[in-house]
């Protein structure tokens, strides 16, 4: 997936933004810049004031003031009769109406980092992220505006990344090398996050 444009973001990914920061933060940061649509549910919203109430009271108060930053579209949850013919595809059932919320919504991707949403039969329902995959495509398509071509004597195509040093691609093509340069940067900025580099500011 190139460029996200809608996105449904799970209670976990906001719980683990406002009180840990991090990944999910930046991912939430970046989606904001980029004018992602950020598309919750009423059982998140809910789900995320109980969880705040419940395991970060510090933090409670910050859960308002965070989605009025971050200003979702707010869609309804799903009822049982509308969710009920995904039973057995997730092993925990609360997770249904957000899966089906999500579908309903009309959203490119999922981003929760419950496990339970990360196996192929979802997939092929609904591409899933989660926090870092999630910040990492948004990174990769921001820094791709500063990407730079040119031809090869061969009549192939060299693209670079200015910004990120070491990302490179070829290609015969410029929308093939378009492509492999996206693919090459994001596994980059993925395996930066995993080896807690400082990505360059783009």
């Amino acid at each position: 997936m190139d460029r996200i444009t809608k996105a449904f973001i799970d209670t976990n990914v906001l719980v683990s933004a406002i009180v840990f920061g991090g990944t999910p933060l930046r991912g939430l940061e970046l989606a904001v810049k980029e004018d992602v649509e950020v598309v919750v549910s009423t059982y998140v919203v809910d789900e995320l004031y109980e969880v705040l109430r419940r395991r970060f009271p510090s933090a409670a108060a910050i859960g308002g003031k965070a989605l009025e930053w971050l200003s979702p579209t707010v869609v309804s949850s799903p009822s049982r009769d509308e969710w009920c013919n995904y039973l057995g595809v997730l092993t925990d059932e609360k997770d249904l109406p957000i899966l089906v919320a999500a579908l309903k919504a009309g959203v490119q991707v999922l981003v929760s980092g419950d496990q339970g949403f990360h196996k192929p039969e979802i997939g092929r329902l609904l591409p899933v992220y989660d926090a870092s995959r999630f910040f990492a495509t948004l990174y990769s398509n921001r820094a791709m505006k500063q990407a730079s071509y040119s031809k090869l004597p061969d009549g192939g195509f060299c693209g670079r990344v200015p910004p990120c040093t070491g990302v490179i691609a070829f290609a015969h093509t410029l929308e093939g090398c378009r492509k492999e340069l996206f693919s090459v940067l994001l596994d980059w900025v993925l395996l930066g996050l995993q080896m807690g580099h400082t990505l360059p500011d783009i």
